[in-house]
Formats: structure tokens, C-alpha cells, sequence
């Protein structure tokens, strides 16, 4: 089963190891082996930047755009080609490392715990 995003954060991306990376608004994120990225990795197939994440302000769109990788960038096994939405449940692949993209959904009512017995019925 898998689990819901954080609170407070509109979309994460999940690991293979499943670490969760926060994902906030209006931002973009940069992925790859170089050194100023924000998305650090150390996989050979990677480039130094490798592909661009863009967070929307409102938290709602959430895009990905290779960086003329030398590998390429895939999301759920297609090679992407130019500004790609993401949704969530997507799987974005660069190199040999894989992530899993989970977007909160900001209709969705508060979560409870319904598991609560009610005594004196």
C-alpha cells in the first residue's frame, strides 16, 4: 500500500530505498551528479543535470523537462520529450535511478483515523 504524502507539502518524489523528497511550491529542482543540484545523485548514468522538476504555485502542476541528459529521462518507461506533467503514481527514471511521484490531493477532506470505537451505544 502505499503512503499518502506528507501534510504541508503539495508532491514528493520516493526513492527506490523509499525516502520521501519534499517537493514545495513555486520552486524548481534541479537533478543530477553535479554539485549544485538540488537533487544529488551519484549514479553513473546521470548527468550533471540531468532533468528539471517545476513545482507550480499553486501546488497543483507539477512538470518535468529533461536537460539534454546524455541518457535521456523516461517517465513511466516513455522517453519525455519537452515539458512533461507529472502525475501522481508516475515513475520517472534517469540512468539507473528511479523515483516515484506522489502529489497530494488538495480536494481530498483531512484524514482521519476511523478506526475509533464508540462506547455506550
Amino acid at each position: 500500500m502505499q503512503r499518502p504524502p506528507l501534510p504541508g507539502s503539495p508532491a514528493h518524489l520516493k526513492t527506490s530505498s523509499g525516502q520521501l523528497l519534499e517537493l514545495v511550491r513555486n520552486r524548481v529542482y534541479v537533478l543530477g551528479r553535479g554539485e549544485t543540484c538540488d537533487i544529488r545523485t551519484d549514479d553513473p548514468g546521470c548527468s550533471r543535470q540531468h532533468f528539471k522538476i517545476i513545482v507550480s504555485g499553486d501546488g497543483r502542476g507539477l512538470f518535468l523537462e529533461d536537460l539534454d541528459s546524455k541518457n535521456g529521462t523516461q517517465v513511466n518507461g516513455v522517453a519525455s520529450k519537452g515539458r512533461v506533467l507529472l502525475k501522481s503514481g508516475d515513475t520517472v527514471q534517469a540512468g539507473g535511478v528511479s523515483y516515484v511521484v506522489q502529489i497530494a490531493d488538495r480536494n481530498a477532506p483531512n484524514q482521519m483515523d476511523t478506526r475509533t470505537t464508540f462506547f455506550g451505544r
